[in-house]
């Protein structure tokens, strides 16, 4: 078999190389479409209070908010979550810890060392190159630099993404490119250029919801023209005297698709606003990735108008 000359031969190899790169038939957000679309061009799949699962891992947590640890919500399509850091309590003293109503509860309603779930988004980024990840970071009694601290010690820092307001967001795939496929939000006052102010960037819908019928699409925390919208899709049960709690049930009701689609998508027509975020409890109720996958189908530039 003749050999083509030498010059031919490295073409062909880099064309091959590219063709079986990471971005050849890339999947960013569970699909192709998304791979060039600007992060707040995307609508996520969002989970709230993700780390308080109600089995399936070592920690009893009381009251969770979802069905399964986020290694599986992960494997299902949840690409943002809620985390609420913590100080330690105890003698693990100098630890930081994710829980429920630190404030309130210390930790008795179950908790596992931040570091731990930070393993668990960096395993998954490591596995998966074209992905984006996104964290919610309500802090409880810490700093941003004890936070800080612990993304360094889990080798997350050259993953961080920076935002750069004079270029705006980049692509799925420029992010991909970069390395820079984690997007941190925090609600506390930044400590380094990664943690991204919160309700700077967020803008989102009413939380307190007992009923789907008092599901809104208004702005509630953070101002109208940030650039991402953020749906809050999940319900409370209301157990009165002011206590409300995640419920499987609701869930049910929340994360049904056809509705979360049709709810998404009516927001988005009325605000034109693209809905970034679908935040929901119990993920496994329902299939909220079904609307969030039908809502990414949908061209970008039609307002909501342009139905599937």
């Amino acid at each position: 078999m003749q050999r083509l000359p030498l010059l031919a031969e490295i073409a062909v190899s880099a064309l091959a190389l590219a063709a079986c790169g990471p971005h050849s038939n890339s999947i960013c957000d569970g699909a192709a479409i998304n791979c060039d679309r600007h992060y707040n061009q995307v609508t996520f799949a969002a989970a709230h209070d993700s780390f308080a699962y109600a089995a399936g891992g070592n920690i009893q947590y009381s009251f969770p908010n979802q069905d399964r640890p986020i290694a599986e919500q992960l494997e299902y399509g949840i690409r943002t979550f809620g985390i609420r850091p913590c100080p330690s309590w105890g003698a693990d003293t100098g630890t930081l810890y994710v829980t429920h109503n630190y404030d309130t509860f210390h930790g008795d309603l179950g908790g596992e060392p931040l570091l731990n779930i930070l393993a668990t988004i960096k395993s998954f980024l490591e596995a998966n190159p074209t992905e984006i990840v996104s964290l919610l970071e309500e802090d409880s009694g810490v700093t941003s630099a004890q936070v800080a601290a612990v993304f360094t010690q889990a080798g997350l820092i050259p993953y961080l993404y920076i935002h750069d307001a004079s270029k705006g967001w980049p692509t799925l795939r420029e992010m991909a490119a970069r390395g820079s496929r984690l997007v941190l939000f925090t609600s506390n006052s930044p400590a380094q250029p990664w943690q991204l102010p919160m309700w700077s960037f967020i803008v989102d819908t009413d939380y307190n919801v007992t009923e789907a019928s008092q599901f809104s699409c208004e702005f509630y925390r953070g101002v109208g023209t940030n650039d991402l919208y953020f749906i809050n899709q999940f319900i409370y049960r209301d157990d009165g005297h002011g206590v409300v709690l995640a419920d499987p049930q609701k869930a049910l009701i929340a994360n049904d698709p056809a509705a979360a689609y049709a709810r998404a998508l009516g927001c988005w027509q009325a605000k034109q606003r693209i809905p970034n975020f679908l935040y929901v409890d119990y993920f496994l109720e329902g299939d909220i990735k079904q609307a969030v996958d039908r809502l990414n189908a949908l061209p970008r530039s039609c307002g909501g108008a342009c139905v599937d």
